[in-house]
């Protein structure tokens, strides 16, 4: 990213009728050519997520049955949450 030496502002790209690619300042008009390489400009954001956000892919066959009682839902929801809290634990 560059910044005008006049003003200070930040330099965007504008394509020229001749193809020629410059960066132009909208504050003062300021404007310089862009770098041949293109690698200069590569834009990247890094997004950070989580434990909440991520995906879980659990993959493998089911070897029983799950029991649809209410200690049956109990016992898994234990699992998961032990599961998920040895998890948050690793990822520190």
């Amino acid at each position: 990213m560059e910044f005008c030496p006049k003003c200070e502002s930040m330099l965007v790209p504008q394509k020229q009728k001749d193809g020629t690619v410059v960066l132009v300042c909208r504050n003062c008009g300021y404007s310089v050519p862009a770098k041949k390489d293109k690698d200069d400009y590569k834009l990247t954001f890094k997004i950070k997520h989580t434990p909440q956000e991520e995906i879980i892919v659990v993959e493998g066959e089911l070897k029983r049955k799950i029991q649809v009682t209410k200690d049956g839902r109990e016992e898994e929801y234990k699992a998961a949450l032990d599961y998920y809290q040895e998890w948050e634990s690793e990822e520190e």
